[in-house]
C-alpha cells in the first residue's frame, strides 16, 4: 500500500528563491540590468540558475565576450540593488504559506536552504513575513561550498539530528536538484512552466506546479492516485 505524499517525514526543507518565491524573473533582470551594459557577445550566456549570485557573476563573466572587467563585489552590491527596486513584483509561490501551516499543525519541522547570503535572505523573509515557519534557516555563507554541492542540506541533515530518509526537499534548480541528490535526500521538483523537465534527469520523482499541488493531494492514498489516473 501507497502512503501519502509527505507520509513519513518528519523535516521538509524548502529552497528559497524559484521555490517558495516566483521571483527568479526578477533576479534575472537585475543580472541583465547591470552586466548587460559590458557584454558585447552577440547572443549573452546568462549562466547558470541557482548558483550562488556572487559565483553567477564570475560563471556570466567566464561565458562572455566583455568590453570591460569589473569587480565582482561591485556587481554583486548592483544586482543585489536592482533587484530589491523591484521587490514589489516578487510573489510568494501559491499555496506554500497554506502547506507551511499545515504542515506546522501537523508536527513537520520546516527548514529552509538557500544559495542565497544571509543578509539577503532575513531581508527578504522580513519584507514577506516568512520567517516564523521555520525552525532552522540556513544560506551561502554557512557552508564551504553552495549548491550543487551536498554541504547546506548535509548541514541541514545534522542539524535536524534526523535520519536522511526522514527527510523531503522541495527545489527548483538543477542545481539545488543536484545537491539533494548529492546529499542522497528524496525531493520534489517545483517546475515552472516553462522549463523543460527533461533538464533534470531521470531521478526526479515528483514534479509539482506550485503548493497547492501537494496540499491537494497531502491526505490522498497513493495507490488509490495511481489506480485512479491509469
Amino acid at each position: 500500500m501507497f502512503k501519502s505524499i509527505l507520509s513519513g517525514y518528519q523535516a521538509i526543507v524548502f529552497d528559497l528563491d524559484g521555490t517558495i518565491l516566483d521571483d527568479l524573473k526578477i533576479w534575472n533582470d537585475a543580472l541583465k540590468k547591470v552586466m548587460g551594459k559590458y557584454i558585447i557577445s552577440e547572443t549573452p550566456d546568462w549562466g547558470i540558475e541557482g548558483l550562488p549570485l556572487l559565483e553567477r557573476i564570475q560563471d556570466i563573466k567566464n561565458r562572455n565576450i566583455l568590453t570591460l572587467d569589473f569587480d565582482l563585489d561591485w556587481a554583486y552590491t548592483e544586482v543585489n540593488r536592482e533587484f530589491f527596486k523591484n521587490f514589489k513584483d516578487v510573489e510568494i509561490r501559491p499555496g506554500f504559506e497554506e502547506l507551511a501551516q499545515r504542515l506546522i499543525k501537523d508536527e513537520k519541522r520546516l527548514v529552509l536552504c538557500s544559495n542565497t547570503d544571509r543578509d539577503v535572505v532575513n531581508e527578504i523573509l522580513e519584507k514577506l513575513d516568512l520567517k516564523k515557519y521555520f525552525e532552522i534557516i540556513l544560506t551561502r555563507g554557512d557552508v564551504r561550498v553552495g549548491k550543487p554541492a551536498p554541504d547546506i542540506y548535509l548541514l541541514a541533515q545534522k542539524k535536524l539530528n534526523v535520519i536522511p530518509e526522514r527527510i523531503l526537499i522541495f527545489e527548483d534548480s538543477v542545481a539545488g536538484f543536484m545537491s539533494a541528490e548529492a546529499a542522497k535526500i528524496n525531493s520534489i521538483v517545483v517546475l515552472d512552466p516553462e522549463k523543460y523537465a527533461g533538464e533534470y534527469g531521470s531521478n526526479v520523482k515528483v514534479f509539482v506546479r506550485d503548493f497547492f499541488d501537494v496540499l491537494n493531494y497531502i491526505d490522498e492514498d497513493l495507490e488509490d492516485y495511481f489506480v485512479a489516473n491509469l
